[in-house]
């Protein structure tokens, strides 16, 4: 389940749902897989600019003032 999203219009609606079968409290939303997925993408993408930013910085070829 996401703690972003909201499910209040989903409520007496039947959702797909993925489990593990040897231990069915892990489970997730089939709706939900492709939104993780975005959302590790989009912080991967995050990171990475900052860490290209910083390290520029840090060789003095762009200067950041705050």
């Amino acid at each position: 389940m996401s703690k972003i999203r909201t499910y209040k219009n989903k409520i007496n609606e039947s959702v797909s749902v993925l489990y593990d079968k040897e231990n069915p409290e892990k489970f997730v939303i089939v709706t939900e897989r492709n939104f993780n997925y975005f959302s590790l993408i989009f912080i991967i993408l995050v990171g990475v600019v900052f860490l290209i930013v910083g390290t520029l910085s840090l060789l003095e070829i762009i200067q950041i003032d705050f």
